[in-house]
């Protein structure tokens, strides 16, 4: 029996860039937006640590989005729970995905909704570690939020089967159909990743960046991409791989989506956002969420304190 060699990886997104002017932030947790803190994110990573010694876990973050104060901090943090738990604490910058060009990079702008880039670039860790999984033959992209599980609990004999003979398990929901909060892919079958790779991140470009080419001033809501936008697509994927969308499913014990489609957002949250980008500009147009901040409340624009934001990442990626 081929041996299992996994990696876990989990994901922390700032909503809005830190301030490195002021410098304040003391961890790349410092963000306004997330009702998980830093001490409950902390905890949640120590269970997983505490149930896979010795195991590659990485949290990846997003450098342009912070300070190099809080950078450090957070790998000092990392570090003494690697060392206290005997674990392979990784902090990974997705500034060094190796499929982040330009275009993706344009995707990620800050201004754009903040669960649909963590939706997004979990897909680009996921084709990365397909392309270079020498050292491991299973991928599991997870949010903090799953209640930690053991590796019998992650590989019973229903999963591994699924994970050999299809290529990957999505999280069961009880709301709607899967959930994307907890996946694993089996790295060894290559036309999982070339699925993955068509279906998710091919198509998000293509659908966002040329959608831009035909819009007009005049729109309606249907012309706005919204947090869900990525989430939808493995619709897709499972189309492409077991020719309808009820592929394998694993129950795992965590929260509902916050987006279940009986959901409705108050417009000054942020998680009611639309955006879309407009001919040549980088920097997307919004509507409700950060934007009502901006008169007139109810149009679009771009959010005013993110138009000169650049992706600037700190220059060296601190791993453990």
């Amino acid at each position: 029996m081929t041996p299992i060699n996994y990696t876990l990886n989990f994901l922390w997104i700032n909503l809005n860039p830190q301030n490195r002017i002021a410098d304040q932030s003391q961890s790349i947790f410092d963000d306004e937006s997330e009702t998980i803190n830093e001490q409950n994110f902390t905890y949640q990573l120590c269970q997983w640590a505490n149930f896979h010694a010795n195991r590659q876990i990485n949290l990846w973050y997003d450098s342009a989005l912070v300070t190099k104060k809080a950078q450090l901090n957070s790998f000092c943090a990392l570090t003494k729970i690697s060392q206290e738990k005997n674990a392979k604490l990784k902090l990974k910058d997705i500034r060094r995905l190796p499929n982040l060009n330009r275009e993706i990079e344009i995707l990620l702008h800050p201004a754009t909704p903040v669960y649909y880039r963590v939706d997004f670039i979990k897909a680009l860790i996921v084709d990365k570690m397909m392309l270079s999984s020498k050292n491991f033959n299973y991928c599991i992209i997870s949010d903090i939020d799953v209640k930690p599980m053991t590796f019998s609990q992650i590989f019973d004999p229903p999963t591994l089967n699924d994970l050999n003979s299809i290529g990957y398990v999505l999280a069961q929901s009880t709301l709607q159909d899967y959930e994307n909060g907890f996946v694993i892919f089996n790295t060894t079958i290559k036309n999982v990743r070339k699925a993955h790779y068509q279906s998710i991140i091919k198509s998000i470009v293509r659908e966002i960046l040329h959608q831009r080419k035909f819009l007009t001033e005049e729109t309606t809501d249907r012309d706005y991409f919204s947090s869900e936008i990525v989430y939808c697509k493995y619709i897709e994927f499972e189309l492409k791989m077991v020719g309808l969308n009820a592929g394998p499913r694993k129950k795992i014990n965590c929260s509902e989506s916050e987006f279940n489609f009986s959901r409705d957002f108050l417009k000054s949250d942020h998680r009611s956002e639309r955006f879309r980008f407009m001919h040549n500009s980088s920097v997307p147009y919004t509507k409700y969420g950060r934007n009502l901040k901006n008169p007139p409340l109810e149009e679009e624009s771009q959010i005013k304190e993110l138009i000169d934001w650049r992706a600037e990442a700190l220059p060296k990626n601190i791993s453990i």
